[in-house]
């Protein structure tokens, strides 16, 4: 009957066992309800309801952005099957907003600042991140401070500026190197150390990008030729003379071997001097000031001492010292000044003071007269000298055009006192140099530098 209770008649087996009999519904109505409580008890792995937490991943057109770039981020987010679930909505973060910020509710966000940042997209209980590198703005220009002529055996500091295309100044790590290790090499900290004459790069690399600075190592050279001995060296800094050309003067000791006269001049080749005045200074002492003799041509003043002891005396006061400094005017023009790196002076000048050891007065000068010209026989020892030595920079046609003209000008016009001597040796420090980005910058290895035949450079 329907409605009634349904109760299993039992019966025992002979070993008085029970076992249920058969049911006997009334309707099928209790057949479909077994039916579905059996379905209820299936295996639940056939469920298609997902159970796990869902997956955030957040996406961009990339994962490395330039300051001020925008960016829209994306998230995508997953059952625990895989499947891309629609329209879930995610808010957005960032770990430093100084770096990368984004707009919390739409993912859109600009690079702030280089450095490094994780976007971070949150929906419910689960999160996903990326980390996103804003790189520094590139470096527009690199300065070097510092000189960039070196004597072998010394070494030089150096400062660098980099500047952005903005102007801003920042301070990126440098790698020192340099393109030949046998004529100068580099520390990591910005000294330069010069071994031997030569011309050499010097490499700032910043953010992979090369920068390339030419140097130069010079030291003191001997020669001799004609019947004299000779002993000199370049200026450490250029001088600019009245017609825009950098020249180094050249700090000059010789000695006239069957004369017996020792000399000491300074030649300045490419200059007009306007009067023998000059000043001078031994290291960080006093500057002290006298009259020089100038030579025939103007271009080449002479320690004016009236005997050979007074000039191997004033010889042994540069060779006492690290630095001489020198200054002298130019004719219509304004003072100039530079100074040489005289240590290591002594072993090149003894042989030319044992080939003059006569510290008598010059015959057939007096010692006033001395003073006021060049010592006899200087002109030709100063023309023996340059023939020993390799050619000069020529000047421009207009510039020797015009030098012919101040010379010539130069002879018949006293010029005495019309030009200020300078009260102080300038310019010495700092010397500034832009630098090239150079795309390949050969770097040659100590070993290679030092194979027979591969080492290059003047004196």
């Amino acid at each position: 009957m329907a409605g009634s209770r349904i109760s299993p008649t039992r019966r025992r087996s002979r070993r008085g066992r029970r076992y249920l009999s058969r049911l006997r519904p009334p309707s099928g109505v209790t057949v479909v309800a077994f039916l579905l409580v059996a379905g209820g008890c299936s295996d639940s792995s056939s469920s298609t309801t997902p159970t796990g937490p869902p997956t955030i991943s957040v996406l961009a057109s990339g994962s490395e952005l330039q300051i001020g770039q925008a960016v829209h981020f994306t998230a995508q987010v997953r059952n625990d099957r895989g499947d891309l679930l629609e329209s879930v909505a995610v808010v957005w973060s960032t770990s430093d907003a100084s770096i990368v910020m984004v707009e919390p509710e739409t993912g859109v966000g600009r690079a702030e600042g280089d450095g490094v940042a994780q976007i971070t997209a949150s929906s419910g209980g689960a999160s996903g991140s990326m980390e996103v590198t804003v790189l520094p703005p590139p470096i527009e220009s690199v300065t070097l401070v510092g000189l960039f002529r070196i004597k072998a055996g010394e070494s030089q500091e150096y400062e660098v500026i980099q500047e952005l295309a903005d102007g801003r100044v920042v301070h990126r790590p440098v790698t020192w190197t340099t393109s030949d290790p046998s004529i100068a090499t580099a520390s990591q900290d910005g000294v330069v150390t010069a071994h031997r004459p030569g011309e050499f790069q010097l490499i700032l690399s910043i953010d992979g990008v090369d920068w390339v600075a030419t140097l130069t190592v010079f030291d003191w050279v001997s020669a001799e030729g004609d019947g004299y001995l000779f002993t000199w060296i370049e200026s450490q800094i250029p001088v600019e003379n009245r017609f825009g050309q950098e020249r180094l003067p050249r700090l000059v000791f010789g000695c006239g071997v069957e004369s017996g006269f020792f000399f000491v001049w300074v030649d300045l080749e490419g200059f007009i001097t306007a009067s023998g005045l000059v000043v001078y200074s031994f290291d960080d002492e006093e500057i002290e000031s006298a009259t020089w003799s100038e030579g025939s041509d103007f271009d080449v003043l002479f320690h004016p001492g009236p005997t050979n002891l007074h000039r191997k005396n004033f010889a042994s006061r540069i060779a006492g010292a690290l630095r001489f400094g020198f200054g002298f005017s130019e004719f219509n023009a304004s003072a100039r000044a530079t100074f040489f790196r005289v240590a290591g002076l002594q072993p090149h000048l003894e042989p030319l003071l044992a080939g003059c050891p006569s510290n008598a007065l010059m015959e057939g000068t007096s010692e006033a007269e001395s003073l006021r010209i060049h010592p006899p026989g200087g002109t030709a020892a100063m023309e023996a000298w340059r023939g020993t030595r390799a050619a000069p920079s020529a000047p421009s046609v207009r510039a020797s055009s015009e030098l012919d003209d101040a010379r010539a000008r130069r002879r018949v016009i006293d010029t005495q006192g019309e030009d200020e001597v300078p009260a102080r040796l300038q310019p010495i420090l700092p010397l500034e140099r832009k630098l090239t980005p150079a795309p390949h910058v050969e770097r040659r290895s100590l070993e290679q530098a030092l194979e027979p035949g591969a080492r290059s450079g003047g004196h």
